[in-house]
């Protein structure tokens, strides 16, 4: 029996994360420096209090921005490995499973073909 290691996939997640940044507006007409705090300054026609006239005034919008975080899931080799074994017949069964991936025993006759189909799905594997 020939013992193969199958490397987890790595799978990335994109997580959308909130950008927090120090904004700052000079206001010409007030002639002071206004400080804000968020993503990004949008401007709209709308009355100013202060002055007691419409004009264009900044509004703070939320901005996000895509954050990456590699996992190692075993779940996709079990998966694959249940399909496989369904529809081949082989002589094949997990041995063990560690922090790396999935170590399998394959029969001797069986090994040829269980390494072509980890090839085709692209799957990382060593031997034993």
């Amino acid at each position: 029996m020939i013992q193969v290691l199958v490397l987890n996939k790595e799978i990335k997640n994109k997580i959308p994360e909130k950008i927090e940044r120090n904004l700052q507006w000079y206001d010409h007409i007030k002639k002071k420096m206004l400080n804000f705090k968020g993503g990004k300054l949008a401007f709209s026609y709308k009355y100013d209090e202060e002055l007691g006239r419409n004009r264009m005034m900044p509004e703070v919008e939320d901005e996000y921005s895509m954050r990456i975080i590699k996992n190692r899931d075993s779940e996709l080799t079990k998966k694959w490995f249940n399909n496989y074994s369904n529809y081949n017949n082989v002589n094949a069964e997990i041995i063990e499973e560690n922090n790396k991936g999935i170590i399998f025993g394959i029969e001797q006759e069986d090994v040829d073909s269980f390494l072509y189909d980890l090839e085709r799905n692209n799957f990382q594997f060593d031997i034993v």
